[in-house]
């Protein structure tokens, strides 16, 4: 639909990585071979003072038989109108 434009990864909501979640992560490979994941805390609380986001690289551990999909946490944080990854 959009020839000119990138998967660069993909988003769900919940508290923490689930099997599901590496399920779907595995059907967005042949878009991009290793996209980000962003995961939404929706159900952190209002008294909390960080974003109640999460982000991940995938990382796969060939060296498992069979090969094993790894979350990295992917650093990031906001100042101002910029976004610094780590």
């Amino acid at each position: 639909m959009f020839k000119n434009y990138d998967i660069l990864g993909w988003y769900t909501t919940g508290p923490a990585p689930t099997d599901e979640h590496i399920r779907l992560h595995q059907q967005m490979l042949p878009f991009n071979e290793n996209p980000l994941f962003l995961l939404l805390n929706a159900g952190a609380g209002p008294a909390s003072n960080d974003l109640p986001i999460t982000v991940f690289e995938s990382y796969i551990d060939v060296s498992q038989n069979p090969p094993l999909t790894v979350y990295l946490l992917f650093f990031f944080c906001f100042f101002k109108n910029f976004i610094f990854i780590f």
